[in-house]
């Protein structure tokens, strides 16, 4: 008799395709809103009515186009706590992904390489700001590690995170890959102000500096 291989998933695997898909669905999301709001993309936040004093997130904004907020959590991470301004006739929403802040009502024609740079990568914790810049991923640079928001990137998919980039397409990379080949997928970091100086957006910095290559070995490393 011939054994039949196994063709199933394991169940991280499978955990890391739904989490795939729910980037997918938010990538739709946030190109339909691209287009409806003269190829602008979202801003992270915004204070919503002061009585409340927490903020309308961007995946609350999206999450109408795609009705479900379901995609906003990662089957794979903790972080399922619904936060977000419940004032304003939007449903509070996970914040397992989180929006660059470089993309912050960032113009798409201003984009070189919209394929190429990372709108959204995944967070630990859930956070009103509902985004993601360098200060979240490393517990030096200088900062009070009691005062800060560190080691906040998500790479619970064997070291891996699932990425949604500018053009809507989603791809699961270690993240010191974001900064492979010498080319970087976050744009400019604030802790490393002398680099891409020249350019007309900070989205636009492919430079891939010591600061960057830091934060992502320290975010890759916790998480393995």
């Amino acid at each position: 008799s011939h054994s039949i291989p196994c063709l199933c998933k394991s169940p991280g695997k499978a955990r890391q395709a739904s989490c795939a898909s729910n980037e997918k669905q938010i990538g739709l999301g946030v190109m339909q809103y691209v287009q409806d709001y003269d190829e602008t993309y979202p801003m992270r936040s915004w204070q919503g009515p002061p009585a409340n004093n927490r903020g309308v997130m961007w995946q609350q904004v999206v999450q109408s186009y795609i009705k479900s907020t379901q995609v906003f959590a990662c089957p794979s991470n903790t972080n399922k706590n619904l936060v977000g301004n419940d004032q304003v006739g939007l449903p509070q929403v996970a914040t397992a992904y989180v929006e660059n802040v470089r993309f912050d009502m960032l113009s798409l024609a201003v984009i070189n390489s919209p394929a190429q740079k990372i709108f959204a990568g995944e967070r630990k914790t859930d956070y009103d700001n509902a985004g993601m810049g360098w200060w979240d991923w490393s517990r030096d640079q200088g900062q009070n590690p009691n005062e800060n928001f560190n080691g906040e990137g998500f790479a619970g998919h064997t070291g891996s995170s699932n990425y949604l980039f500018a053009d809507g397409h989603v791809k699961a990379l270690k993240p010191t890959a974001t900064a492979g080949g010498g080319f970087n997928s976050w744009g400019k970091f604030d802790d490393n102000p002398n680099n891409c100086n020249n350019v007309n957006s900070d989205i636009n910095c492919d430079i891939v500096g010591t600061s960057l290559l830091n934060h992502l070995s320290y975010w890759e490393q916790r998480s393995q």
